[in-house]
This record gives structure tokens, C-alpha cells and sequence, in this order.
């Protein structure tokens, strides 16, 4: 998903193959005069789900799909406490991304716990899904993935992934990592999983959102 805190897709290229245009909303009841569906059926939950964009009376509740906090436009379920993104709501059932070796397109999947194969998180939200080599990919990986540049963290620059690049992350200190998204103005780099992380997060312990911050400690 969008997160103009975190990351923002200021260009795009090419994808390797388009993604094939199967609609992850299987049914839509009601639209808006705007033509926005505000009453939708999902082929991920059994009941009808009600777009909304009351942020502010939900901010305490994560979306099941990505499991970010809500902070954005979202569909909610009046009968159990399910939430989803509008972004995450309208994914495709099928993906075609660059950085998967297998043939095959992957495939919108939930209900199991996975460790997404790109930043190695345990999560029980949805992933693409490998059919022939069964591997996982969360949402926020997809996204981090998606060709272009991004500006993160309040970065002035845009970043790049740079498949090749080896060196440091300037989150997590971590040296000689291959693949990084980076910088090409200035010396900063970000790896995979740090620059995957959320910018608001709740924890157990806090009944506030948390916010992620960059110190200037290693760069």
C-alpha cells in the first residue's frame, strides 16, 4: 500500500508481464456518486465489507492485509472485526512481479502463517503466493519491490533498488549487504527489511501508535 510518510512511487517502469486483471472484489452492492464501491463482497471474507474513511474512530485497528495501522480509507465488516485498506481491498488475485525466479504469476493468499522469503518476517496477513515453489511474499515487500523510485523516511532523495550494490544500511548498521535501495545523491542506504517497516505500529504494551524515527547516528 501508499504510505506518503514512508515511501511514494514517483515513476514506474516497465513490469516484467502485467499483472492479469482478476479483481480481488467479487461483487460490488453499492457505489457512491463519485463511482467508488461502497459496499463490496471480498473473496477473502464471508460477509459484506462497507468502505469508509473514518481514521480517527479506528486507530487503534490494523488492517488484515498488510497489518499496518489503519491511516487510510478503509473497508470494514459489521459483523466481526475485520478491516482492510481500500488500496489492499482492490490488490489483484494474481501478480506477475520481477523478482521471483519461477515462471508462474503469484497468487493472493491468507489464513496460514508464512515468513515472507524477502524480509524474513512471521505474519498471518495476506502474501503472494508461489504455487510451484510455495514461497511468500508480504504486501509490504510487493510494494517495496514495485519498479521505480520512492522517497523514505523524509528522505530529500529518491531511492533505487540496486540489486548488485553491496554496503552498509544506515537503519540497522548492518555491513556488506547485497541489495539495497540507496540513494544516488548522497551516501545513505536502506536494506530490504529496514526500509519495509512501518512508519506507525502498534505495540502490545502501548496503547498509543508508535512512530518510527531516523536518527542521524550512522550517517
Amino acid at each position: 500500500m501508499k504510505d506518503k510518510d514512508s515511501y511514494e512511487i514517483v515513476e514506474n517502469e516497465d513490469e516484467e508481464s502485467p499483472d492479469e486483471s482478476v479483481s480481488s472484489i467479487t461483487k460490488v452492492l453499492e457505489r457512491n456518486d463519485a463511482g467508488e464501491a461502497t459496499v463490496i463482497q471480498h473473496f477473502k471474507h464471508i460477509h459484506y465489507l462497507i468502505l469508509s474513511d473514518r481514521v480517527g474512530e479506528y486507530d487503534d485497528k490494523c488492517c488484515d492485509g498488510c497489518l499496518l495501522p489503519i491511516v487510510a480509507s478503509f473497508y470494514y465488516c459489521t459483523l466481526c472485526d475485520f478491516f482492510l485498506h481500500k488500496v489492499c481491498a482492490e490488490l489483484p488475485k494474481v501478480k506477475h512481479v520481477w523478482h521471483h525466479r519461477c515462471r508462474p504469476a503469484l497468487v493472493l493468499t491468507s489464513n496460514e502463517v508464512f515468513e515472507c522469503v524477502r524480509c524474513l518476517c512471521l505474519s498471518s496477513a495476506f502474501a503472494y503466493k508461489c504455487e510451484e515453489c510455495e514461497q511468500c511474499t508480504c504486501l509490504r515487500c510487493i510494494i517495496a519491490l514495485t519498479p521505480g523510485a520512492r522517497t523514505c523516511l523524509g528522505h530529500k532523495h529518491p531511492l533505487l533498488f540496486y540489486t548488485e550494490y553491496k554496503g552498509r544500511c544506515v537503519a540497522c548498521g548492518k555491513d556488506d549487504i547485497t541489495g539495497l535501495f540507496r540513494c544516488k545523491d548522497c551516501n545513505f542506504s536502506l536494506d530490504h527489511k529496514c526500509f519495509s517497516l512501518p512508519i506507525r505500529s502498534q505495540h502490545r504494551n502501548d496503547k498509543h501508535l508508535l512512530s518510527l524515527v531516523l536518527t542521524p547516528f550512522f550517517w
